[in-house]
């Protein structure tokens, strides 16, 4: 059994969530819309199905007893009609699956059927389609309850699939899932040159995105077709090591890929927030904003639930969004070991004491120079009363939809025709604009206020050094001196230590460890970086801990 595992979703993305289905044959009880979620159908049996009475006991097959009310309740698509004596169906059930103007790619289609009693479909045929045209057309005969369909189609928006016979007589067809593309795991028998990167930043000067690059040469003559943002999954010895999506991948021979991989900070690097003046807002409603249509699952500890947030956010990608949140709340933010963005304070409990035999020889101190002073700038909006033209439409200018943005933060945004501003914010308006059309605001008066700590021991010779954090925007009267000090007493630890550890389960970025140096006697830190390869039967990393 190889240590590492990577579960690779040669998935086409977005395509489990654009594509609609129709059926002929449905129970009337099925909602398609099911086949979209994951799928947890449950085990149930009904009084009609041969294989339900007689061949399968309910007791042996663990089924529950069909309930009356079927609200809310899973159950993919069923056929109405039953299987006749030999397994084939009188009049096949058939699935239409359509994606309105958006075409996709995939390696094939991962049936998913009755896991429970084994019942599936044993010959169906799909067809794939571009628009009205058929791409590609094929029978297939599925021999166990999961079944990957192997046909690789490009350009399609329409998926024809219809159930001619069953494995089972006097059967309802069951179709629990259906993904675009095939679920791979793959180990270490394929995977080399694998590099993981985990940082944290303790005070959130930034927000760093974790990295995963790995070399797959392949066992087979399967073709891989790795598409951006596809999911990777990546175990050592059954414990997640991060959740990562494909960000570049590079074929280098017949059976080699080259792939770069990121985590969620990373995707939520590529999308757009609006940003806005916040004034005692809620910090959960506004992260919930930052998350909002992402798709990145995330989670917030208890400790932020009463927190707000007071400023100002410019347009800028959700992570530096969510970098300007952290900071002002005293949040770290991470995504290592998780299948999720854990929103979360450092913990102050020590997790691992890292002992003699599990540090290798090398270790070293990094001596940073010695900050001599801190500087926090603090800012404030204030409402203005003059009146601004913020957009003026001429011929050029016109149409639905156009998004306007501006440079400075705007309130009151007023127009002509009111109906007209289909959204707004302080950051920008989305109009429906004909000739003519004048969109207008007030401004905002900006002003700044600089908080200074400095280092009462400071000797005459050390040279002067000042840390300063000046575009922290949600940093406001309120809250700049609990944000400063935090700050300044972070900097002011100059020291930090590399060393090259065994890294134990559970153990990652962000935890308070015990380091038991060389010639410094033990150290307590947080380990803010790990580089390390999966390659063998134990994880060496490279750690930096402060």
């Amino acid at each position: 059994m190889s240590n590492l595992e990577i579960t690779y979703k040669d998935l086409a993305v977005g395509a489990k969530e654009s594509f609609e289905g129709a059926a002929t044959d449905k129970q009337p009880f099925v909602n398609l819309a099911d086949l979209k979620a994951a799928p947890n159908v449950l085990n149930y049996g009904t009084v009609g199905e041969l294989n339900n009475m007689l061949l399968m006991p309910r007791s042996a097959a663990g089924q529950k007893v069909m309930p009356e009310d079927k609200t809310g309740l899973n159950f993919g698509f069923w056929s109405a009609s039953l299987s006749g004596d030999d397994g084939y169906f009188t009049t096949p059930p058939a699935l239409t699956l359509t994606s309105d103007n958006l075409y996709y790619q995939s390696a094939g289609i991962t049936l998913t059927f009755d896991k429970y009693t084994g019942a599936r479909a044993s010959e169906l045929n799909i067809k794939w389609y571009k628009d009205s045209a058929v791409l590609s057309e094929k029978t297939f005969y599925p021999d166990m309850p999961q079944y990957f369909c192997n046909n690789r189609v490009y350009g399609y928006n329409r998926i024809e699939i219809t159930f001619l016979k069953l494995n089972m007589p006097r059967t309802y067809l069951k179709l629990f899932d259906i993904e675009f593309g095939v679920i791979r795991v793959l180990g270490s028998d394929e995977v080399t040159g694998t590099k993981a990167i985990d940082e944290i930043s303790s005070v959130m000067d930034e927000l760093p995105i974790n990295v995963f690059d790995f070399t797959l040469v392949g066992k087979d003559n399967v073709e891989y077709v790795f598409q951006k943002k596809q999911a990777l999954e990546v175990r050592f010895k059954a414990e997640l090591k991060g959740v990562y999506f494909v960000d570049t991948a590079k074929r280098t021979a017949r059976n080699k890929y080259e792939i770069q991989a990121v985590d969620y900070i990373g995707l939520l690097d590529k999308t757009t927030f609006y940003g806005d003046i916040y004034d005692g807002d809620a910090a959960s409603e506004l992260i919930a904003k930052i998350f909002e249509g992402t798709n990145v699952p995330y989670e917030l500890a208890a400790d932020f639930a009463g927190e707000t947030v007071t400023g100002y956010l410019p347009i800028m990608t959700c992570r530096e969004a969510l970098q300007q949140v952290a900071v002002a709340l005293g949040a770290v933010v991470d995504t290592s070991g998780s299948d999720k963005v854990r929103i979360f304070k450092l913990p102050d409990t020590v997790v691992h004491s890292f002992g003699r035999n599990e540090i290798f020889q090398g270790q070293n101190v990094v001596e940073d120079d010695k900050m001599t002073e801190f500087k926090l700038t603090e800012h404030s909006y204030t409402k203005m009363d003059d009146i601004i033209t913020v957009y003026e439409a001429d011929n050029n200018g016109t149409g639905q939809g156009i998004l306007v943005s501006f440079n400075e933060p705007i309130h009151n945004l007023t127009a002509d025709d009111e109906a007209n501003i289909l959204q707004k914010s302080a950051n920008h308006a989305i109009i429906n604009a004909r000739e003519g059309f004048v969109l207008q605001g007030k401004q905002y008066k900006h002003t700044t206020k600089t908080i200074t700590i400095k280092d009462e021991n400071v000797l005459a010779t050390d040279l002067k050094n000042v840390v300063e954090i000046s575009g922290a925007t949600l940093v406001n009267k309120n809250n700049s001196g609990e944000v400063a000090q935090r700050c300044y007493n972070y900097y002011k630890k100059n020291l930090s230590f590399n060393a090259d550890i065994v890294l134990p389960q559970g153990v990652k970025v962000g935890d308070t460890v015990n380091l038991e140096t060389a010639y410094m006697g033990v150290i307590t830190g947080v380990i803010e970086s790990l580089r390390y390869n999966l390659g063998g039967n134990k994880i060496k990393a490279e750690a930096m801990i402060r």
